[in-house]
């Protein structure tokens, strides 16, 4: 009795599809890194902004208010001891690092990978 073979079909395979929605994911990345440098640059004009009406406070001779600008609002960053754009650049060289390092790696796979074949 012969072996009966399944043809090849060009449905794509599990590890294609992966690939597809880690692309996807890469994609969301990046915009959302886009919107956290935006962030952090407009976080800075604020902050620069800050700092003028603090100069401004004083010279109208309101050195409480200018104080208290200065101590709670100049140079605060998102998060504590960092700036913006350092939490996206530790996002960068964690997450987004592994999320390449992994990509790559099931590219590779689909690479090899026959249409229909399961994986």
């Amino acid at each position: 009795m012969s072996e009966v073979t399944r043809a090849p079909t060009d449905r794509p395979t599990a590890t294609s599809e992966a690939l597809a929605e880690m692309m996807e994911a890469w994609t969301s990345i990046e915009t959302a890194r886009g919107h956290a440098y935006a962030f952090h640059r407009h976080a800075g004009r604020g902050d620069a902004h800050l700092v003028r009406a603090v100069a401004l406070l004083r010279t109208a001779g309101h050195h409480d208010l200018a104080d208290a600008v200065s101590h709670h609002l100049v140079g605060h960053g998102v998060a504590e001891d960092r700036w913006s754009f350092q939490v996206v650049e530790e996002h960068d060289d964690e997450f987004v690092r592994m999320l390449m390092t992994l990509e790559e790696q099931v590219r590779s796979r689909s690479a090899r990978e026959r249409p229909g074949q399961a994986g």
